[in-house]
């Protein structure tokens, strides 16, 4: 029975990945700071500590850690959490490899927002270079950590999930169930997105067929105008007033405006020559399989 060790593994993603992987016959166990259940383990990547013994018998390690992008303004000081709570994971990882001698693959979470911002006039392939601004610089480093694991490793760089069990989309639908659906910024700005079951589909099977390198985890792109304008109707909620202004984004987020009021097209065509299969491309059929 193939073990599949999960880093991160009580949020969002990592709670649907749990789920899959048991209806498919793994074990599964959860690395966290605070153990709560009898398959939590107990690791602090800062402190370097780990109940190592327990999993030995791994097969395959998700690593999902990462404080929250959008939870905070960016200060020098969020920044500088932001990029620990990627970088030092990874990196007591790459130490723990070689005494986990049943490991055949890990997977690491990264980001789609890794090749700059663009008028989306073509998708980004996963050689394309990364980008100047502060979030594909994060990525980048973020990539570059993993780098000294020494079996093989998927950098999985995830956009926007849909998932009816929080992130993203509860955030847009605040608004709206406030009565004040909208678009952003000019609306025209491009969006990439995943259902919450590709993504977790996507992740075992970057295990199981040891996929090497950066992959975009994404099965469209659509325009912020058309994504609102699409959730909201799924939703059921009111989409009628003008589009939220770029100044107001900025002054009430600072930089950190920039993940709402910019974006860029990615391209999946490298998982999908691998084999894999999407059940959800379509948008509307994917916001219709969530319960929003």
């Amino acid at each position: 029975m193939k073990k599949l060790v999960i880093a991160g593994g009580t949020g969002m993603i990592g709670s649907a990945l749990t789920d899959l992987a048991i209806s498919k016959g793994y074990t599964v166990s959860i690395l966290t700071r605070r153990p709560t259940a009898d398959n939590h383990v107990y690791w602090d990547p800062n402190k370097k500590e780990i109940d190592l013994d327990r999993i030995k018998d791994a097969t395959y390690i998700v690593n999902l850690t990462g404080e929250n992008i959008a939870e905070k303004r960016w200060t020098n000081e969020r920044k500088m959490q932001l990029a620990n709570s990627r970088v030092k994971p990874n990196q007591f990882l790459a130490e723990l490899v070689p005494a986990l001698s049943s490991l055949e693959h890990v997977v690491c979470a990264s980001g789609i927002n890794c090749y700059g911002f663009d008028s989306g006039e073509f998708e980004h392939h996963e050689g394309d270079a990364f980008g100047e601004d502060y979030l594909s610089q994060l990525v980048k480093v973020w990539e570059e950590s993993s780098r000294a694991i020494s079996c093989g490793v998927t950098n999985l760089r995830i956009s926007v999930v849909l998932s009816d069990q929080g992130g993203a989309l509860t955030k847009m639908m605040y608004p709206m169930k406030m009565g004040l659906g909208s678009a952003i910024g000019s609306g025209n700005q491009w969006m990439s997105w995943i259902h919450i079951t590709d993504l977790c589909e996507l992740i075992l099977f970057a295990c199981e067929q040891r996929v090497q390198g950066p992959v975009n985890a994404v099965a469209d792109n659509t325009r912020n105008q058309d994504f609102m304008r699409l959730l909201a109707k799924t939703s059921r909620l009111p989409f009628w007033m003008p589009n939220v202004p770029s100044f107001i984004m900025q002054s009430l987020y600072g930089e950190m405006s920039d993940i709402l009021l910019k974006g860029s097209r990615s391209s999946n065509a490298f998982i999908q020559s691998l084999g894999f299969k999407f059940r959800y491309r379509d948008l509307q059929a994917a916001l219709a399989a969530l319960n929003l």
